[in-house]
């Protein structure tokens, strides 16, 4: 109960606005159902319980009647128990599971955007397209995307094992979501920068093993199934919209969900917005080029939603228009239910459009037009999806190519540890690290190191980085060799492969300028010489098993170097981090982080949130050519996770609470973390 209660979000059930629609769902669901519902469903199910529970595929497909309930058998079992009671003037039995699943798919989507819960039930809750389609045509669709989305949202929390098996159980349930298996098989597998062969193998074994759980019982029975679900006339239309080519015929529909799937498979990494877009953009285009039935039109209702109230790049306008489209055009249609859906009454009465032909209209002219503009609607809906959608999301680096993280400073100067914050903050699976030592010339106890120092560009295979880079920042793998500090030698060489965020962190990153050109970030550690001489110390005496003596005297004898070639870096970077003592003459133990960084960047929003605590202060500058924010104080964990997510709300899936550090060490990850997304929006 505990774990129901969590899932079910008290803002969003105590809503009056979610309780108004239910009820208004739960009247309609109870007075109003079609031919549809009521001669096609509910016998066949009926059929289903009364005779033992045997195959009721075969049963109407000898009959004749192959196109009664075209779904899977996982949606028989779930609607028969209640349209066994279910009669001509009490449909609402089978309604309850078909709200049930409406209820969740409305927290599923609440769970997937996170955003006001007033603005996602106006527009997916209170969509009159859902109120028609559903709870007065009699659809069920509800059920079979509430799995479906189930499946998403577990696929995005990288569970997923669990997210194939309700893949699996939402094909088992409506055959049409097979059309999503492809798109999240490839959201799985780009999820990691290094294929997971081992993990799409199982994912592809679950969801196929769930489909055959539920299935093969009546695909080895005879071929009725086969006929009614796969090859049935209305799964047949998709296929109706061809260009005849000498004998042969192309299928419009099925090349476009080629190109469309071709267009996602070629991208380097995924996101689950893209894999939202890419669906809901493929549901779209497919509306475009087959037939209109009501219960199609519910497809794209959750797909358009999830981005019409989460991003700002896409205008509300259109999807109110083409609702209204879509309920004209279903009232004027020939065979339009609007004037015989009403339970209590069993006159049948003219359709809307006979009266239309009553009032001396042709009404095959309206017929022509509301279907011209419903399509033109759906053109215009694809059109925007693409351009503020899959187009903006493509060209953020973050998506379409590595962003690559230069870190530069001394020994001991902290780089490391910022590339672990970055690490912690985006995720592991989102970061690939590489380290500049790996391209020192000689082993430790080399005789060349008696008259070079490492801080010499001399002692280091400095051209080789860039063409590591560039291959990385291209997409390519590279075989790059390993020095292990442990041991003082390099060990076998490693595949690295491209990722979302690639940092290189080293003694001299920015010294080449052809090397300084190929990062998109340039960050340089600079701490008071002090504190990176206690780092250090530390650094090397604990990790490295150096003796005092022995660093002391290395760090005497790279002074010259150091300032030669190290600290003159610094003028190239983007951001600055220098730790500082916030008055040295009365406490080394007050410590104080500066940033110093381009103008361009608007930092307020970040500051603004920061001035909330009452543990920090903070100091924020202009000079001519940089500002400056200096902050002393302590940040709570929990305080810096709360901001993340505050400040980029758009980007949550990229923070874990489990990652979000405290201190100076939080301080300087949420900078960074703003810093690169705000860097990645301006772009």
């Amino acid at each position: 109960m505990e774990a129901l209660s969590r899932f079910f979000d008290k803002k969003i059930i105590y809503n009056k606005w979610f309780i108004v629609g239910a009820i208004l769902k739960l009247l309609l669901g109870s007075m109003f159902a079609s031919t549809v519902l009521m001669d096609e469903y509910v016998p066949f199910l009926r059929y289903f319980v009364q005779s033992n529970f045997s195959n009721p595929y075969a049963h109407f497909y000898s009959i004749g009647e192959s196109s009664l309930f075209p779904f899977s058998p996982l949606m028989l079992y779930i609607l028969s128990p209640f349209a066994v009671f279910c009669d001509s003037i009490t449909p609402l039995l089978l309604r309850i599971p078909i709200f049930v699943g409406d209820v969740i798919l409305l927290v599923l989507l609440h769970k997937m955007i996170k955003t006001g819960v007033t603005k996602l039930i106006w527009f997916y809750w209170l969509s009159p397209v859902i109120f028609y389609v559903i709870y007065i045509h009699g659809q069920v669709n509800t059920i079979s995307f509430c799995v479906l989305f189930g499946s998403f949202l577990l696929a995005f929390t990288k569970k997923f094992y669990y997210s194939a098996v309700l893949l699996g159980l939402a094909i088992s349930v409506e055959v049409s979501a097979i059309i999503v298996f492809p798109f999240l098989l490839a959201y799985v597998w780009k999820f990691y920068s290094k294929p997971n062969l081992r993990l799409i193998i199982y994912y592809l074994t679950i969801v196929v093993g769930v489909i055959l759980v539920f299935n093969a019982p009546f695909y080895f029975l005879d071929n009725s199934f086969l006929n009614m679900i796969l090859f049935n006339k209305d799964q047949g239309k998709i296929l109706d919209f061809f260009i005849p080519l000498s004998t042969q015929k192309y299928f419009i529909t099925l090349g476009i969900y080629i190109i469309v799937l071709a267009f996602c498979l070629r991208l380097r990494f995924m996101s689950k917005d893209l894999l939202m877009l890419f669906i809901g953009f493929t549901f779209l285009l497919l509306l475009i080029f087959i037939p209109p039935k009501p219960g199609w039109y519910f497809w794209i209702i959750p797909f358009y939603v999830y981005f019409s109230t989460k991003s700002k790049q896409l205008d509300i306008l259109p999807y109110i228009i083409l609702q209204a489209i879509i309920l004209v055009y279903f009232a004027v249609i020939p065979n339009s239910d609007y004037t015989n859906v009403f339970l209590l009454d069993t006159t049948h009465r003219i359709t809307i459009y006979e009266y239309i032909y009553l009032l001396g209209i042709d009404a095959d002219i309206v017929v022509n037009i509301t279907f011209t503009l419903l399509q033109t609607i759906l053109l215009l809906s694809c059109y925007l999806l693409y351009k503020n959608g899959i187009r903006y999301n493509t060209t953020l680096r973050l998506y379409n190519r590595p962003f690559l993280v230069g870190i530069g400073g001394d020994s001991g100067s902290g780089k490391s540890t910022l590339s672990s914050l970055i690490e912690n903050t985006f995720g592991k699976h989102m970061v690939t690290i590489i380290r500049g030592d790996d391209m020192h010339k000689w082993e430790r106890g080399d005789e060349n190191w008696k008259r070079l120092t490492h801080l010499s560009p001399k002692a280091n295979l400095l051209h080789n980085e860039i063409s590591f880079l560039k291959r990385l920042k291209s997409g390519k793998k590279i075989r790059r060799r390993h020095y292990d500090h442990d041991v003082g030698k390099f060990v076998e060489a490693q595949t690295i492969y491209p990722n979302r965020i690639v940092i290189f962190e080293g003694l001299h990153p920015f010294y080449l300028p052809v090397q300084r050109m190929i990062f998109d970030l340039k960050i340089f550690m600079s701490p008071h010489e002090e504190l990176r001489l206690e780092w250090k110390l530390m650094r090397d005496a604990k990790d490295r098993g150096h003796k005092k003596e022995k660093i002391i005297q290395q760090i005497e004898d790279r002074k010259q170097d150091s300032k030669k070639y190290i600290k003159p870096q610094l003028k190239y970077s983007d951001i600055s981090i220098k730790y500082d003592f916030v008055d040295r003459a009365k406490d080394l133990q007050k410590i104080n982080v500066k940033f110093a960084f381009e103008t361009d960047i608007d930092i307020e929003p970040l500051l603004s949130q920061l001035s909330s605590i009452d543990s920090l202060s903070i100091q924020h500058d202009f000079t001519k050519k940089q500002q400056i924010v200096s902050i002393y104080g302590d940040i709570e964990p929990s305080q810096n996770n709360k901001l993340m997510s505050s400040i980029m709300s758009d980007d949550k899936e990229f923070v874990k609470e489990s990652d979000a550090k405290g201190g100076l060490k939080g301080i300087t990850q949420l900078f960074i973390y703003y810093y690169i997304l705000a860097k990645l929006k301006s772009e």
